[in-house]
């Protein structure tokens, strides 16, 4: 599913993401299915077992579009040197995103696969992370990173606190036992 927007690079360089979710057709002249049957294998899933859709990123220029690279929809929630934006090819600069499109684009993203913050952790424990093959530092930094505590409304900020107190209880519990 192409995000219908252009992004632009630090550098200048027009961007476009496609999002490719569980049973569609991707790769070069769409010969990949992202499925667990066409792969025979275990696809990334969420806390919830749910697929993880991945995010693919294309240079557009006036001769057409060019894939650049993809990733995990996770991942791109973990913050990247602690600058906030993405290096996405680090042979090319020009294809370094700066913080301000990044967040644009993790919005963009949010916005178009329907996943939230709180759907993702809300009442789940630290065993279903675990289960689900994740790290819980990585869904740790996904929570912090995704919601920008300058921009995030009061209900969004609650919700995040609520969650670490959740996320902390477990833990202790699971350190006592």
């Amino acid at each position: 599913m192409l995000i219908n927007n252009t992004y632009t690079t630090a550098h200048g360089t027009a961007m476009q993401i496609n999002i490719v979710f569980e049973g569609d057709k991707y790769g070069r002249d769409d010969c990949l299915t992202y499925s667990r049957k066409a792969t025979g294998e275990k696809l990334r899933t969420d806390i919830n077992h749910d697929v993880i859709p991945l995010i693919e990123f294309y240079s557009v220029t006036e001769k057409g579009s060019y894939f650049i690279s993809r990733y995990y929809w996770d991942t791109l929630c973990v913050d990247h040197d602690g600058a906030g934006g993405l290096c996405l090819d680090g042979s090319q600069r020009k294809y370094d995103i700066d913080s301000k499109t990044y967040s644009l684009m993790i919005k963009d993203i949010s916005q178009a696969t329907g996943t939230t913050i709180e759907e993702k952790f809300n009442n789940k424990n630290i065993q279903a992370i675990y289960d689900s093959g994740g790290s819980f530092e990585l869904y740790a930094k996904h929570l912090a990173c995704c919601i920008n505590p300058e921009t995030a409304n009061a209900k969004q900020l609650e919700d995040i606190k609520n969650i670490l107190i959740e996320l902390t209880q477990q833990v202790n519990n699971a350190l006592n036992n």
